[in-house]
């Protein structure tokens, strides 16, 4: 759904027309016992401008100023793009591979911005041995682009914390690798942002360990839990 969301964003601020299709009965046919071949449609190719190596759902189009953008949910397709005489040919082009349905503009009970400075903003909290069950620390995230929500969640931690600035730190941990992942997918939407993601943090003492690379007696196991991305092969 987050990418749903991303992309549905992305077409607002960009002023896409948006477009639904699906594949007519695809779950009606027998078993196949033949050997059955796939291949990316002309133009789509995996690499830089087709399939997303963030979300393998996600394919992309891009021939000098043209841009298609279509994302594959089963045997349901969200259409946009920034040409649409290229978008209706390419629609057509489906339509002579396979039996499809058009559903014309989706329509979604989702509120999106269209003035938008494509920048992604986060905020995020945790709650320090919050779990009634096990004495676990709960994070909550919610992140914006532009001004459109598209990302949300609130879970359990998966590791012990001892402290609160260390649930903090883990919660903050967490969002950054959302916010990486989240960065890559719009950069395969054609949105490129050169300025710094915006992170908002209420802790002090998890701030404190963010900008203090050394680590003291009672912050040095965070090093091998969090941290261990960075540690050689």
């Amino acid at each position: 759904m987050v990418t749903i969301r991303v992309f549905l964003a992305v077409a607002a601020a960009k002023d896409w027309k948006l477009h639904q299709m699906d594949v007519h009965n695809a779950f009606l046919h027998k078993d196949l016992t033949e050997e059955v071949y796939m291949k990316i449609p002309p133009g789509f190719e995996k690499g830089r401008d087709g399939q997303s190596y963030s979300d393998y759902s996600l394919f992309t189009y891009s021939k000098q100023a043209t841009r298609i953008s279509v994302l594959v949910y089963v045997d349901d397709l969200i259409i946009a793009g920034n040409d649409h005489r290229a978008t209706t040919e390419f629609k057509k082009y489906l339509n002579t591979c396979f039996d499809m349905n058009d559903h014309g503009w989706p329509g979604q009970d989702i509120l999106l911005h269209r003035t938008s400075d494509l920048t992604l903003t986060r905020w995020y909290d945790s709650d320090w041995e919050a779990c009634p069950l096990l004495p676990r620390s709960m994070t909550g995230w919610i992140v914006f682009f532009g001004a459109s929500p598209i990302s949300w969640k609130s879970k359990k931690q998966d590791m012990v914390s001892l402290s609160s600035a260390e649930a903090e730190y883990r919660a903050m941990a967490r969002m950054t690798c959302e916010l990486k992942w989240l960065r890559g997918l719009q950069q395969c939407l054609t949105v490129y942002v050169r300025d710094s993601m915006r992170v908002y943090c209420d802790s002090q003492s998890a701030l404190h360990l963010v900008k203090n690379p050394v680590f003291h007696e009672r912050s040095k196991y965070i090093e091998l839990s969090i941290h261990n991305l960075h540690a050689p092969t």
